[in-house]
């Protein structure tokens, strides 16, 4: 059993159809996309393409798309977490831009997905499945925050046209997206009840993108400015106003696929002192020999089991009740993250100072994990939303 599948894999949280994506994942990583990551030299922007059109060829974008309910079932369309959440687990032990490239594809997609009409399905979500286009989400601001209801971006109509006039700032995939899944207030007098999501295509003009020069992860991300900007008002996705809920559910859904990302981290971090702790010698002992290092093992085993059980619960509530309950959603994401903080950290510990050499595995693992603990909302966030749930009864 490969490392990545922790101890919810045998869970009744998953089925025999989750279980049997993930053993193909594995053998695809195994056979394929392990020497694919390897072997590529080339800036991350492009290296995003290379593996986007690499999943879309071996159908895992696929997963992505929301799945119809069956006549008479009371579930809305929505996506299966749990299988996804097995995929990023994967994704993020292999290599962080490889999940990367598949969770922002995902994103960038879903709001349409969940919410569009068939003609934007047609044009943004059947190109992206195949790896044609890449989409991103554009919903954070420099004065929003963690708080996004309250939105600086307008978006004026005007006859068959919205006007788009503001900023978005640390969008993933500036300048590599081919159209972003923007929310900006439609009605700014009624505050969260008057934003609205608007499908706008990258080379659209008054849209300027700015990417980022440097970031911790190796990650494209950077700043959205429109200007005048008009885009067709056939490009609205799902009803005006309804953009707020729209972005906080699709949000919610990636706070437990973000948690599956890090326990992928944090299984390959642990992974790699396993092997430190086995092979490094000092004096006449290994380093496993050392109730230090003992301690440090069973720390990371103890936060990977239940983060992972934490994530499973979460995604099997959102897969399979009438709506999904935010407390689980953000408990897994502060679990996670917060855990693989601390077990990359105590792995890259046990390398010592080669592990603070540039390049090397744990610590790219190290710059990586820190950004998860920020996006889909911070800590601090995580922690009130499950105070107030709690609080609420």
């Amino acid at each position: 059993m490969q490392a990545w599948k922790c101890a919810s894999f045998e869970s009744p949280y998953y089925d025999a159809g989750h279980r049997e994506t993930a053993q193909l994942l594995d053998a695809f990583i195994q056979e394929e996309l392990g020497s694919v990551v390897s072997s590529l030299r080339m800036p991350p922007a492009q290296r995003l393409r290379t593996y986007i059109q690499i999943l879309a060829r071996k159908g895992w974008l696929k997963y992505l798309d929301a799945i119809s309910q069956q006549p008479g079932e009371a579930l809305a369309p929505r996506l299966d977490l749990r299988r996804i959440g097995l995929i990023r687990q994967g994704l993020a032990h292999l290599d962080d831009l490889v999940d990367c490239a598949f969770s922002i594809q995902g994103l960038g997609l879903a709001p349409i997905a969940l919410y569009g009409n068939e003609d934007l399905r047609r044009r943004y979500v059947e190109p992206s499945l195949t790896g044609e286009i890449m989409g991103a989400f554009a919903v954070t601001e420099a004065t929003g925050g963690s708080n996004p209801g309250h939105m600086s971006l307008t978006a004026r109509r005007e006859e068959e046209h919205f006007v788009l006039d503001g900023e978005k700032c640390w969008i993933s995939q500036v300048g590599v997206a081919d159209f972003y899944c923007v929310f900006a207030a439609t009605n700014p007098a009624l505050g969260p009840l008057g934003i609205s999501c608007i499908v706008v295509p990258a080379r659209t003009p008054g849209l300027t993108e700015v990417p980022s020069t440097e970031f911790l992860a190796e990650r494209p991300v950077g700043t959205l400015r429109f200007q005048n900007c008009r885009v067709p008002v056939s490009n609205l996705v799902g009803r005006a106003g309804f953009g707020f809920r729209y972005a906080m559910e699709v949000i919610e859904m990636y706070r437990i696929n973000l948690a599956s990302a890090a326990i992928g981290a944090s299984a390959k971090a642990m992974e790699m002192a396993l092997q430190q702790a086995r092979s490094r010698q000092l004096g006449e002992h290994h380093l496993r020999d050392f109730q230090m290092t003992q301690d440090k093992i069973a720390d990371m085993s103890i936060r990977i089991s239940a983060a992972s059980l934490l994530a499973a619960h979460a995604a099997w509530v959102y897969d399979t009740k009438s709506r999904g309950l935010t407390k689980f959603a953000a408990s897994a994401k502060y679990y996670a993250t917060e855990s693989a903080q601390v077990i990359i950290d105590q792995a890259l510990q046990l390398f010592g100072a080669e592990g603070l050499v540039s390049g090397h595995r744990i610590e790219a693992l190290y710059r990586q994990i820190r950004s998860s603990r920020i996006y889909e909302g911070t800590s601090e966030i995580q922690k009130l939303i499950i105070a107030k749930a709690e609080l609420q009864g």
